[in-house]
C-alpha cells in the first residue's frame, strides 16, 4: 500500500536517510521521563526512535509536544480512524482505492467523501498523533535520539497537546510488572500524599480506582498493604499499576522508612535504653543496694 503523509512519514528509505545514527544500539528507553527532562529544559527539536521494525518522531517546541510521526503503517491516518471506529471498513477501502488512484491525501479524500468534516479530520489527526506517542510508553529498548534545533513545519502540523495529560494517559498503558515492580519504591515503603506535585500535572481527572487509592493513602499503609486492600473489583496488577503512575507523577511519595525497618530502630533503641539503664543502676547505686 502507497505510503502518505498525516501524521506519518512518506518513506522508511526518506527517514533512514534524514536520521543520523546514535551508533549506540538498541538501549533502556523511558519516554515518560525523556519528556518531562524536554519540558523541565524548555527544549525544541526532534526526538527519533527506532527499532528494527519502525521509526517514530516526537516534535518538541520549548518543552511541548506539538506533532510526530511514524512509518508503523497502523500508525496511518485511516488505518487509526478505524481503529478507533470513527469510519467503517467500507470507507476505509474507498478512501484507500482514491489514494492510489488520485495521489491525495488520505485525509483530503476522506473530507471530500464526506465521511468526515473539516473538524472531523483534525480531530482525527490529534488522535493519531497522540496514539503514535502513546505506543512509546511501553517501548523499554530502542536507539533514540534527541537532536535540538528548529522543528521542520513541513507537513508538521502544530497541535496544542497538553503535556502533562500526554504523559499521564502514555504511563497507563505501561504494562510490565516486572519493569513496574522495578522502577517503584521497595513495596514495604509507606506511601503518603504529595502536597507540592509537578505544575506539570495539574486538573488531571483521576480514574475511580485511582480516587480510590488515594483515599487509603494514609502515610502509614505500604504499597504491598495498598495493593491488597485497595479495590475488591480491580486485580492487584491494575492496583499495583495505578499507583505506579500516581507515584511517578509526584502524587504520593516514599514516607521515611519501611516498617520492617522501624521496628529493627525501635527494638535497637529498647536494647540501647536496657543496657544504659544497667549501667545507670552499676554506676549510680551503692553496692548494698544491690546486695540480695
Amino acid at each position: 500500500m502507497e505510503e502518505y503523509k498525516t501524521g506519518t512519514e512518506s518513506t522508511n528509505t526518506e527517514i533512514q536517510g534524514s536520521m543520523r545514527s546514535t551508533g549506540n544500539g538498541l538501549r533502556e528507553f523511558q519516554l515518560h521521563k525523556i519528556l518531562v527532562d524536554l519540558h523541565s529544559n524548555k527544549k525544541t527539536g526532534t526526538l527519533t526512535v527506532k527499532t528494527p521494525v519502525f521509526i517514530k518522531k516526537i516534535y518538541v517546541d520549548k518543552g511541548e509536544v506539538i506533532f510526530s510521526s511514524s512509518t508503523w503503517k497502523d500508525d496511518r491516518l485511516g488505518e487509526a480512524l478505524f481503529k478507533a471506529g470513527r469510519i467503517t471498513l467500507e470507507q476505509y477501502e474507498e478512501s484507500v482505492r482514491l489514494l492510489k488512484l488520485t495521489g491525495k491525501k488520505q485525509g483530503t479524500i476522506l473530507v471530500e467523501l464526506r465521511y468526515l468534516t473539516p473538524k472531523d479530520l483534525f480531530y482525527a489527526v490529534k488522535h493519531q498523533v497522540k496514539e503514535i506517542i502513546y505506543s512509546l510508553f511501553p517501548l523499554e529498548y530502542a536507539e533514540y535520539e534527541f537532536v535540538e534545533g528548529e522543528v521542520p513545519q513541513k507537513d508538521i502540523l502544530s497541535l496544542k497537546i497538553h503535556l502533562g495529560s500526554l504523559i499521564y494517559k502514555g504511563v497507563k498503558r505501561i504494562d510490565n510488572f516486572a519493569r513496574i515492580k522495578r522502577e517503584l519504591p521497595d513495596c514495604r515503603y509507606p506511601l503518603s500524599i504529595s502536597i507540592g506535585t509537578s505544575g506539570l500535572f495539574e486538573g488531571i481527572e483521576f480514574s475511580p480506582l485511582e480516587k480510590g487509592i488515594l483515599s487509603l493513602v494514609d502515610g502509614k499503609r505500604s504499597i504491598m498493604e495498598l495493593v491488597d486492600h485497595a479495590s475488591s473489583d480491580a486485580r492487584p496488577f491494575e492496583v499495583l499499576r495505578s499507583l505506579y503512575v500516581l507515584w511517578f507523577i509526584g502524587i504520593v511519595k516514599t514516607n521515611g522508612s519501611t516498617r520492617e525497618d522501624k521496628e529493627t530502630e525501635m527494638t535497637a533503641k529498647e536494647k540501647n535504653g536496657k543496657m544504659w539503664s544497667l549501667e545507670n543502676i552499676l554506676m549510680f547505686s551503692r553496692d548494698e543496694d544491690l546486695s540480695p
